[in-house]
């Protein structure tokens, strides 16, 4: 959780657009697919961007494909990390492709008290808890993902729209 604190700056132009996943790093999560995601959007021209993973991979053979499939894109898989790291990052777009159905998706709580919209695969209730502040993309499908990530990052007005509309966080455990 973030406390409270104000929410992420925008995006600034001509700057690269920042996405992130953070979280337990598990071949579920869609992280592989999130990389031949960006892969294309990097390939294809779409708007200069970047990429950070933070979590640590469930296994050694696991962070080594991830190696093999972000090598030469501007990715950064940073292993293991402490919340504090995501938001001294500012990330401009929190992406969550997970290939299986999700309980909940406690990172969209984190992603929303960031101030930050959300791209999230259309298993479970994740595009539910997204609602308005999220782009839905199909499960498993890099080209469905690497669509929305362009929309995101380059149509104008977008990341604005999808941002008046992140929900209030939901209350503390305590308060709950």
């Amino acid at each position: 959780r973030f406390g409270g604190a104000p929410p992420l700056p925008a995006p600034t132009a001509g700057a690269p657009f920042r996405f992130a996943f953070w979280g337990g790093v598990g071949r579920h999560k869609g992280v592989l697919q999130l990389l031949a995601a960006f892969r294309r959007l990097v390939e294809a021209g779409g708007p200069p961007s970047e990429l950070h993973v933070l979590g640590g991979a469930e296994s050694p053979a696991f962070a080594q494909e991830l190696q093999a499939a972000a090598a030469g894109l501007p990715v950064t898989l940073h292993g293991a990390f402490e919340h504090a790291q995501v938001r001294a990052l500012a990330p401009h777009c929190g992406v969550f492709p997970s290939t299986c159905i999700e309980t909940y998706g406690i990172v969209l709580d984190e992603c929303f008290e960031l101030g930050l919209p959300c791209i999230v695969s259309d298993l479970g209730p994740l595009p539910e808890r997204a609602g308005a502040a999220g782009l839905v993309a199909k499960a498993g499908a890099p080209g469905a993902l690497a669509a929305a990530m362009h929309r995101i990052a380059g149509e104008p007005g977008l990341w604005q729209s999808l941002r008046q509309r992140v929900p209030p966080p939901p209350p503390t455990l305590d308060a709950h």
